[in-house]
């Protein structure tokens, strides 16, 4: 199972958005690595509103999305 921590809300500056986020795997909260184990993807995240951040995993995993609001 993918968790992804909590995002909170964004303060909106007219610029794009990019929380950092921690990304871990299974019951032992193995943490993954941006670029080795994930690639991350940002969208809807200059306007107020609700941004997507995509997480696309490499060799071979699942995508998975997380939102945040600005």
């Amino acid at each position: 199972m993918i968790s992804i921590s909590a995002i909170s809300p964004q303060i909106y500056t007219s610029e794009s958005i990019e929380p950092v986020v921690a990304v871990t795997y299974g019951r032992n909260g193995l943490v993954l690595t941006k670029g080795t184990d994930y690639e991350v993807s940002y969208s809807d995240n200059v306007n107020v509103g609700t941004a997507t951040i995509t997480f696309r995993g490499l060799a071979g995993s699942a995508n998975w999305e997380a939102g945040c609001e600005i």
